[in-house]
C-alpha cells in the first residue's frame, strides 16, 4: 500500500511544478517578441509563477480556507481559465537567434542553468533534513501566521501576533506546510525568492548591459549569496522576499521604461511585483509607491522633452483598475485587511498639510532600541562608521569595494553622454540609479528612527531591513565594471577568459561559505557535488529527449518527470516519518516530565502548552486540533505546537468586538492571559466575549501566563 505521506507530496509537488510549466506557457504566448532573450523570459516566468500563486493562495485562504484539495483545486481552476481566456493566441518561438547568443555565451548560460538547479535539488535535501524553524524572527510571526494559514485562517481574521505586518510570505510559505502539516519543507519556501531575485537581477543586467544575465550576473549573485547576511535571509523571514520584490519591480519598470509603451504582460508582471512587495513588509508599500513615482517623474519629464502629452481614455482607466485588482490578489490585500481589523493599511497614519490621507496616530520617531537611539547616547558615536563595520562583518569587505565601484556607473553615464555612445543603455542605467538611490534613501530615513532597527543591540543584524538596496547597490557596482563607453567585453578572447575568471572565484567564495566554519554560518543555500552530478544527468536527459521525434519525447520527458517527483516524494516521506517519530516522542517525554514536575521547566510558554496537554489527558478530552486565544503579550506562539502543526493562535486582546467574533470557544480552545489584565475590565470582557459569556476555569499558571479554559 502506497503511504498517504508519499501521495500528498507527489501530488504537491506535480502541482506546483506544473503551475511554474504552464505558466512558462503562457507567458511565451503573452511575449510577443520572437527574438525576447532568455533573461527577459525567466524573469517573466518567475514573477508570474510566484505572483499568481500567491493569487490563487489568497483567494483560497479568503474564500474557503487553505488545503491540500483546495490549493490544488484553485491552480487547477485558475489555469482553466487562462487556457479559456487565451485559447486562440499561439506561442512565440522559444529560441533566441543564435547571432544574438555566441557560443561562450550559450556554454556560460548552461554551466549557468545546471549550478541553480544543482543548488535547488540541495535545497530539497537540505530543507527535508530538520523540523526546526531557525529563521530570524520565523518562530515569532512567521511561522505562526503560516500554520494558521495551512489550517484554513483568514488574512481577514484574527492574527495570531501583535505584529500587524503584511504576511503575503507566510501565505506562500503556508502552501510549503500543507502536504506535510509539519514544518519540514518550510524553509523550502525561500528557494522561490531567491530565484525571483536571481532572474530579476540577471534581467536588470542584460537591460544595462545589451549581455546575457544568466551567462555573467548569476555568478555575481553566487557572490551575494556567499555572504552571511543573505544566507542568513535565505531562512524563513520577509528580508529575501522583501528585496526580490524590490528588484523585481525595478526590472520590470525598466523594461517599459527601455520600450517605451506597456504591453499587456508589463502591465500583469509590474502589478504582480508591486502586489508581492505590499505584502512583503510593512516598508514594502512606501517603497513600492517610490518606485512608482519615481517611474512617472522620468516618463513625464521625457515627454515634456518630446513635447508629447499622455492620453486618458477609456482602456487606460480599464488597464489600471485591472493592474490593482492583480496587485491585490498578489499580496496588497493585506493592507485591506490591516485597515479593516485595525483602522489603518500601512499600521499608521499619513497627514499631508494638515489633510489626513490614511486614518491612523501618525508616525513618529523612537529612541526605543532605533538608530536614533543609539545615535542619542553617544555624542561621539559615528553612524558611517558603525555601518561599514558591521556591513563588512554581515557581507565581507568586497562588498564595501564594490560599492564604491558602483560610482562608475555614473561616471560612464557622463562619459557615454559626451561621446553620444548606446544612448538606449545609458538612458536604462540613469534609470535605474534614480530608483535605487530615490528608493533606497528614504528607506533608509524611515528606519532610522523605527524601533529594532538599533545597530548595536542586534550586532549588525538590523542591515537586513534595507536588503534591497543592500542588493542593489553592490549590483550597480557589477554592471559599473561593463562600461557603455568601452564594451571591452564585447571582445571574445577577453570575455571568455573574464567569464571563466568570475566564473571560478564566485564558486570559490560560494564554496567556502557552506562550511560549519563560516562566519554566521546558514545551511542554505548549498551546491554539493551530489546535486551537481543529478542536475546534469536530468537536464541532460532533458536535453536529449527533446531532440527526439514527438512521440518519443513526449514519452521520454513524462519518464523522466515522474521518476524524479517519485524520487523526491519518497526521499521527502521517508524522512517525514522518520523525525515526525523522533519529535513526537521528544514531546511525551517532554509532557512526563512536566506532569511530574511542572515547575522544572524553564520556557513558560512551552509549559502553557504542556498544561494544555495535561489537562486533556486527565480529563479524557481528545484535540486534534487546538485553538489558543492570546489576551496578553505572549511573544513565543509557536511554542504552542505540536510537531504535527494543527494548532492555531490568535492574539485576541485589541479589540472586544473582534474577539466575539472570533469565538464561541469550545472543548478543545483555551484562552491565555496573565493576573494583572484578569485585574482589568477590558481582559474580563475580552475572555467574557470568547466564551459568549460562559464561565472559565483556570487550569494552569506558568507566569507570567495563566491558561483558561471553558467549564
Amino acid at each position: 500500500m502506497i503511504p498517504s505521506t508519499f501521495v500528498a507530496v507527489w501530488c504537491w509537488l506535480a502541482v506546483t511544478l506544473g503551475h511554474g510549466w504552464l505558466t512558462a506557457r503562457w507567458c511565451r504566448r503573452l511575449i510577443a517578441q520572437p527574438d525576447a532573450s532568455w533573461d527577459e523570459r525567466a524573469f517573466a516566468v518567475m514573477l508570474a509563477s510566484i505572483g499568481t500563486l500567491s493569487i490563487v493562495l489568497h483567494t483560497v485562504s479568503i474564500l474557503v480556507g487553505l488545503s491540500l484539495l483546495s490549493g490544488l483545486v484553485g491552480l487547477l481552476a485558475w489555469h482553466l481559465a487562462l487556457a479559456v481566456i487565451m485559447g486562440g493566441s499561439r506561442a512565440t518561438p522559444d529560441r533566441e537567434p543564435s547571432k544574438a547568443r555566441p557560443l561562450r555565451t550559450r556554454m556560460f548560460e548552461a554551466v549557468a542553468v545546471v549550478c541553480l538547479f544543482a543548488m535547488l535539488l540541495s535545497w530539497v535535501d537540505i530543507a527535508s533534513r530538520s523540523l526546526d524553524v531557525t529563521g530570524t524572527d520565523a518562530t515569532n510571526y512567521h511561522m505562526p501566521y503560516a500554520v494558521n494559514f495551512s489550517l484554513g485562517a483568514s488574512p481577514f481574521v484574527l492574527p495570531p501576533t501583535t505584529h500587524l505586518y503584511p504576511m503575503a510570505g507566510s501565505v506562500v510559505a503556508a502552501w510549503f506546510i500543507v502536504p506535510l502539516h509539519d514544518a519540514l519543507l518550510v524553509d523550502l519556501t525561500m528557494s522561490l525568492w531567491f530565484l525571483l531575485l536571481t532572474s530579476s537581477l540577471n534581467y536588470l543586467f542584460r537591460l544595462t548591459t545589451g549581455e546575457s544575465g544568466l551567462a555573467w550576473c548569476t555568478w555575481f549573485v553566487f557572490v551575494l549569496f556567499s555572504t552571511p547576511m543573505l544566507r542568513g535571509s535565505s531562512l524563513l523571514s520577509a528580508d529575501l522576499v522583501f528585496a526580490a520584490a524590490t528588484v523585481a519591480l525595478i526590472a520590470q519598470l525598466t523594461a517599459v521604461w527601455t520600450r517605451r509603451r506597456w504591453r499587456g504582460i508589463d502591465c500583469a508582471l509590474a502589478s504582480l511585483a508591486a502586489g508581492l512587495l505590499c505584502g512583503a513588509k510593512a516598508t514594502g508599500p512606501p517603497v513600492a509607491g517610490l518606485i512608482f513615482a519615481i517611474y512617472l517623474v522620468a516618463t513625464g519629464l521625457r515627454q515634456v522633452r518630446a513635447r508629447t502629452w499622455p492620453r486618458v481614455s477609456a482602456t487606460l482607466v480599464l488597464r489600471g483598475l485591472a493592474m490593482s485588482a492583480a496587485a491585490l490578489g498578489a499580496g496588497a490585500i493585506w493592507l485591506i485587511s490591516l485597515w479593516v481589523l485595525w483602522g489603518s493599511p500601512l499600521g499608521t497614519g499619513v497627514r499631508v498639510f494638515g489633510v489626513q490621507l490614511i486614518p491612523g496616530d501618525a508616525w513618529q520617531p523612537t529612541l526605543e532600541l532605533s538608530v536614533l537611539g543609539d545615535m542619542q547616547r553617544s555624542a561621539t558615536y559615528s553612524l558611517l562608521d558603525r555601518t561599514t563595520h558591521y556591513a563588512a562583518e554581515w557581507f565581507g569587505g568586497r562588498y564595501l569595494l564594490l560599492l564604491a565601484v558602483g560610482l562608475l556607473v555614473i561616471v560612464d553615464a557622463v562619459v557615454a553622454i559626451l561621446t553620444r555612445r548606446s544612448p538606449g543603455l545609458r538612458s536604462n542605467r540613469l534609470f535605474v540609479v534614480a530608483a535605487v538611490i530615490g528608493s533606497g534613501v528614504p528607506l533608509v530615513w524611515m528606519l532610522i528612527g523605527a524601533p529594532w532597527t538599533s545597530l548595536e543591540w542586534t550586532q549588525g543584524l538590523s542591515l537586513r531591513y534595507i536588503l534591497p538596496l543592500a542588493v542593489l547597490l553592490p549590483a550597480l557596482g557589477f554592471i559599473g565594471l561593463f562600461p557603455v563607453s568601452w564594451r571591452w567585453f564585447t571582445r571574445p578572447v577577453i570575455a571568455s577568459l573574464l567569464t571563466c575568471a568570475i566564473a571560478l572565484t564566485s564558486l570559490w567564495m560560494f564554496h567556502a561559505s557552506q562550511g560549519p566554519r563560516a562566519r554566521h554560518f546558514t545551511p542554505v543555500p548549498a551546491l554539493t557535488f551530489e546535486s551537481l552530478v543529478i542536475a546534469v544527468v536530468i537536464l541532460a536527459s532533458l536535453w536529449f529527449a527533446r531532440r527526439q521525434s514527438r512521440r518519443v519525447r513526449t514519452v521520454a520527458v513524462m519518464a523522466i518527470v515522474l521518476v524524479a517527483l517519485s524520487g523526491a516524494a519518497s526521499l521527502v516521506a521517508a524522512r517525514d516519518a522518520g523525525l515526525r517519530g523522533i519529535a513526537e516522542r521528544a514531546e511525551a517525554q517532554e509532557l512526563t516530565a512536566y506532569a511530574s514536575m511542572p515547575g522544572e521547566i524553564d520556557d513558560p510558554a512551552r509549559a502553557i502548552y504542556l498544561a494544555a496537554l495535561v489537562s486533556e489527558q486527565r480529563e479524557s478530552r481528545t484535540c486534534d486540533r487546538r485553538r489558543f486565544f492570546v489576551v496578553t503579550r505572549f511573544d513565543e506562539p509557536y511554542a504552542l505546537q505540536s510537531p504535527a502543526l494543527q494548532n492555531q493562535v490568535f492574539y485576541a486582546a485589541r479589540d472586544v468586538a473582534l474577539a466575539a467574533r472570533a469565538g464561541p470557544m469550545g472543548p478543545c480552545d483555551y484562552a491565555i492571559t496573565s493576573r494583572p489584565v484578569m485585574a482589568t475590565d477590558k481582559g474580563a470582557a475580552l475572555v467574557s466575549a470568547l466564551s459568549a459569556r460562559a464561565p472559565m476555569r483556570e487550569i494552569a499558571e506558568a507566569r507570567p501566563f495563566v491558561l483558561l479554559h471553558v467549564k
